[in-house]
Parts: structure tokens; sequence; C-alpha cells
């Protein structure tokens, strides 16, 4: 499928490297403008309104990142970085810090041009950097500089309207303030970039929210971010389990919590991977026994009366029992302990593996 026909921006403080990098973007059909510095970077854009912006990390005065962030102050923008930190550490950071792709320094004219087709092939697929956005009566034009709550018209500056974006096309999932950080193209250790994205949103909340000192949509995470809470998200449980899978998320254990059918309710990262195949099981409402195919180490169902999930309910938790159990990923012998939870008065059980490692003689 043909690229369309964009504007980009070529931020480059070597002449030479500057009129190849244009040249090569023209001859693959798109339109590119170039900058030698920041405050050139930053009037091009403000121009043109580059979809692209291609920034050399020795850009002056303040290098790449600090251009980076006066240009997404002017417009949402997708960045490829040219670094001259030719190590993968520093490649793995700038990616992690919001840009879109990275090349080392001296980068062939002929590579820089079609990486550029490819981010901007991606940025056509993205539904949501094109189209307006709706979450009940708040509405986000597609350019993101305005938004409507209701009647009322709202006006969002671009740091602002980038964020609401990110909100809005995912609805429930947690952000951390790292993620927000990395939207607005901060880069990783930033000193005060929490404190600004914590200005960011309030600064939203003022803007979006019936009453901002209460808010009811773009809620807190304690110690972690924010969320732009779901329509089902109201209900306490909805929440109170939200906040559950980001407590788990990054602890190392295998976790895995079910209700009181054992359908599975979440996983952590390390159960994910223990797994396999954990997003479908989650999206299809599968139970444990589904996902883990669990047994005895002699063979037997933990079925019934047996299951340790429904023993755990029944107040005999907290015990490690081996089990063996087969995913997609393999055949495992583990310790797994069962604890009861209670959450909005509703109860479920919390799964914990341990030496996930061992294979299990079994068969299952």
């Amino acid at each position: 499928m043909p690229v369309q026909r964009a504007s980009v921006l070529l931020a480059d403080p070597d002449p030479a490297r500057r009129r190849a990098g244009l040249a090569a973007l023209r001859a693959a059909g798109l339109s590119a403008v170039g900058a030698a510095h920041q405050a050139e970077a930053e009037r091009l854009s403000a121009a043109h309104r580059p979809a692209l912006a291609i920034v050399d990390t020795t850009l002056p005065p303040g290098g790449g990142w600090a251009a980076i962030r006066a240009l997404r102050r002017v417009a949402e923008v997708a960045v490829v970085l040219l670094s001259h930190d030719r190590d993968q550490a520093s490649r793995v950071a700038y990616l992690a810090a919001g840009a879109d792709d990275v090349l080392d320094q001296p980068a062939a004219p002929e590579e820089v041009a079609a990486r550029a087709r490819a981010v901007l092939r991606r940025l056509t697929a993205a539904p949501g950097l094109c189209k307006t956005l709706a979450h009940g009566d708040l509405v986000l034009e597609p350019h993101g500089a305005t938004a409507w709550v209701g009647d009322r018209r709202v006006q969002l500056t671009p740091d602002q309207g980038s964020l609401l974006r990110l909100f809005l096309e995912f609805p429930g999932r947690v952000f951390s303030r790292a993620e927000l950080a990395a939207r607005l193209g901060s880069p990783p250790g930033e000193s005060g970039r929490d404190e600004a994205i914590d200005g960011h949103v309030r600064a939203l909340r003022r803007k979006i929210e019936p009453d901002p000192s209460h808010p009811c949509s773009l809620l807190s995470v304690r110690g972690f971010g924010y969320v732009l809470a779901r329509a089902e998200d109201a209900s306490p449980l909805a929440r109170e389990l939200e906040l559950l899978r980001v407590a788990l998320q990054e602890t190392p254990t295998p976790l895995v919590v079910v209700d009181r059918a054992r359908r599975l309710v979440l996983l952590n990262r390390a159960a994910e991977a223990l797994a396999g195949d954990a997003a479908q099981a989650l999206a299809e409402q599968q139970t444990c026994a589904d996902l883990f195919q669990c047994r005895r180490p002699d063979g037997a169902a933990l079925t019934g009366r047996a299951c340790p999930g429904l023993a755990a309910l029944r107040g005999a938790d907290g015990q490690e029992l081996p089990i063996c159990l087969r995913t997609s990923t393999g055949q495992y012998e583990v310790l797994c302990t069962h604890r009861a939870l209670r959450a909005s008065g509703q109860d479920f059980v919390l799964m914990a593996f341990r030496s996930a490692t061992q294979p299990c003689s079994a068969t299952i």
C-alpha cells in the first residue's frame, strides 16, 4: 500500500548529512524540511505540522531530547532519533522513553528514508491518530487541541491533548508516570518528570472533571500512575481488582487470581510467561484448570473437594502443595500456595507458584 505524502522534519546540525537526508526523503515521495538547530526546528514544526520528526541527538543547543520536548509542545509528532551512542543500552533507553525508531549515526540517507516511510505507515494504520475519540460525554477532536465535555468546549495544550488521547485510546489501563512522560518525550530519569506529569493531570482534571478535587473519570493509582475509568470501572470491585493487578504485575513469582468458579480474573507477567497463552484464556473466561491442567504428582486430578482453591475458600488456605501442571510452554512441577481473597464482598483465590522450573514426572 503506498504511503501518502506527509511532512517530515529532519533536524540535523551537519549540513552535508542534512542535505543528503532531505534528498533521500524527497526521492522517496515525502515532503520534507530541514533544520540545523532547535529554534529552527520549532519554527518549521509550527509552520508545517510534520507527522514525523527525525532528530539528531546532538542538535544544539540542548540536544535531541530538548528538541523533541519542544516539538511535542507544538503538536503531536512521531520521532526517529539519529543517535551517536553506539550501544544497545542507549537504543533501548531511547525506545523506552518514547522514540518510534532509533538509527546510529552516520546513517545512510536511504535507510533514513526507508525508516521514515515505515513509521509513517504505522501512523496511517493507527486509528487513534486520525479520528475523534469519545468517552461518555467527553469527546476529543482529531487534532487533539479541542475537547468537548457535553456542550462545553475545552481548549487543550499539546501535552494535555497527547495524554488525553492516550487515556481515551486505552480506557481502563493504568499508565505509570514513566509511561506518560515517555509519551511527551521526556528521557528516562529526568529530574522533576513525575511532578510534571502530576501537573498535567491536575490541569486535565480542571478541564474535564465536574469536580476536579473528587475526580470520577481520570483516577489516581496511588504510588503508580493514572487510569481513565471505563463505565464498568465505576464499581468498587472493578477498581479493587485493577489496583490488585497493578500491585502484582512486577512481582517475580507467578501469581494468578481466580473467582469462586475458578475462572481466571488476572495474571501477573510472570504467570503469563509461564502460561504462554494467558490473554486468550482471560478473554474466554477459562478456568485455571483449563489453562494449567493441574494434577497431583501422582497424576490424580485436582477437582471437586480435592481442589486446593476451593479448600482455601473453606478456610484451609496458605498450605504449600506440590502440583504438576502443563501449559503451552511446557510441563512443570511446582509448589503452589492458595490464599483466599475478598474484594467488595466477593470471594477470590490468589495462587502463587514457586520453583516452577522442574520437569514433572506425572503424566498429564
